[in-house]
């Protein structure tokens, strides 16, 4: 399993647009061969400071994903 990490910093007009694009996205995402899962969290003290947490079934599934 390959734990993947994705931080990231927005500027504060542009954190709706962002969280909007994920919940579009985030079940394309989480359909992809090898993904087993996928969040997002944001900072509550932060909320500029956001990320994904998702789960691979392997390094080739991941890279899949990437390309």
């Amino acid at each position: 399993m390959i734990l993947r990490i994705v931080h990231m910093h927005f500027r504060e007009d542009a954190i709706g647009a962002f969280l909007d694009l994920f919940e579009r996205h985030k079940q394309d995402i989480a359909a992809q061969v090898g993904c087993q899962r996928v969040h997002l969290i944001q900072s509550p003290e932060h909320p500029d400071r956001i990320g994904t947490v998702s789960l691979w079934e392997s390094q080739a599934a991941l890279d899949a994903y990437r390309h």
